[in-house]
C-alpha cells in the first residue's frame, strides 16, 4: 500500500489564489472589469464549487481548452455540464457552430437563449498553443459583454490538481478519477 492511497481528497486540490489565475489567464484588465460587471460572476474553483449548486439551472453548458490531463472534460462531469463536443452532437446540421460574421455561433445562440454557461477559463488564453477558439470565445465575451448575464467566468480549474498527486495514466481513468476529486470539493 503506498501513501498515495491515505491522502485525503480535499489535500489532492490546490487552493485557489483568483489574483493569481486572473494574472495568469492573460485577459486585460479592463476586459476582466467588463466581465465582473456584465456577468453571473468572476470565481475561483473553490468559490464555484460551493456556489454551483445553489445556481444551477437545468441545462448549463462547460466552455473551456480541452486539455490532455482531462480536466476540462472532468470537471463538466463533476458539475453535471454538457460540454461541447456533446453540444456539437447534438446540434449539428442546425447552425449553431461555427463563426458568421464575427460571431460565434454557439455563443451567440445560448447568450439570446438565457442558457447558463460555465466559462473554465485556461491559463495563457492568448498565447495557449491548443486555444485558438478559447481565446475566440473569450474576444467575443469582450466585444459583447452584456451577453455575459448568465455566464460564471471560472478560474482555477487547469492548476487544481496538487501537482504531487500521481493521477492514472490511461485518459479515461485518469478523468474519472479527477472527476471523483472534484465531487468531494462540493
Amino acid at each position: 500500500m503506498t501513501e498515495e492511497l491515505h491522502v485525503n481528497p480535499m489535500d489532492r486540490l490546490r487552493p485557489i489564489d483568483l489574483a493569481a489565475e486572473i494574472k495568469a489567464s492573460e485577459i486585460p484588465e479592463e476586459t476582466m472589469a467588463l466581465f465582473r460587471q456584465h456577468s453571473a460572476g468572476v470565481l475561483s474553483l473553490d468559490d464555484f464549487a460551493a456556489l454551483w449548486p445553489s445556481v444551477q439551472k437545468a441545462r448549463s453548458y462547460g466552455l473551456g481548452i480541452t486539455d490532455d490531463k482531462g480536466m476540462y472534460e472532468a470537471a463538466t462531469r463533476a458539475y453535471g455540464l454538457t460540454n461541447w463536443f456533446r453540444a456539437y452532437q447534438e446540434w449539428a446540421g442546425r447552425g449553431v457552430f461555427g463563426i458568421k460574421d464575427g460571431d460565434i455561433l454557439f455563443l451567440d445562440y445560448i447568450t439570446r437563449t438565457g442558457q447558463q454557461a460555465v466559462f473554465f477559463v485556461p491559463p495563457m488564453v492568448f498565447s495557449h498553443p491548443s486555444a485558438n477558439v478559447t481565446r475566440k470565445e473569450i474576444e467575443w465575451f469582450s466585444q459583447n459583454p452584456e451577453r455575459a448575464t448568465d455566464t460564471l467566468f471560472v478560474f482555477g480549474l487547469y492548476s487544481a490538481i496538487n501537482p504531487q498527486v500521481s493521477l492514472p495514466q490511461d485518459p479515461r481513468t485518469r478523468v474519472l478519477e479527477i472527476e471523483r476529486i472534484l465531487r468531494n470539493k462540493n
